[in-house]
């Protein structure tokens, strides 16, 4: 391999492990604030469920006289979780192979 093609190589790969690096921690933060919000849901349902709404679905209107909590339809949604979990194993696997690839061409 001669010098600008090992350049290019290089140059491609300090890319691509940047590009995927960053959609990575974009999954990441994603599947965090999903983690979260489902955390949340789980506190609420186990202090206070009768507090529980979701966005956009109908409930009763009764008025215990508590504040109710609020929740999206999407973070129960397992395909969504599913989708994301598994991409974020893929890019975790690109990123794994990128850094081993950098390390061969000496970074």
């Amino acid at each position: 391999m001669g010098e600008q093609e090992r350049n290019e190589l290089i140059g491609e790969v300090l890319s691509n492990h940047k590009q995927k690096s960053r959609e990575l921690e974009e999954c990441r933060v994603k599947a965090a604030r999903i983690g979260k919000e489902l955390a949340r849901l789980g506190g609420v349902l186990e202090k206070a469920p009768e507090t529980v709404t979701f966005l956009n679905e109908p409930h009763t209107s009764h008025d215990l006289g508590q504040r109710t909590e609020q929740f999206g339809k999407g973070i129960l949604d397992l395909s969504t979780v599913n989708g994301l979990a598994n991409q974020i194993r893929s890019l975790a696997f690109e990123v794994q192979q990128l850094e081993e690839q950098k390390k061969r061409l000496g970074f």
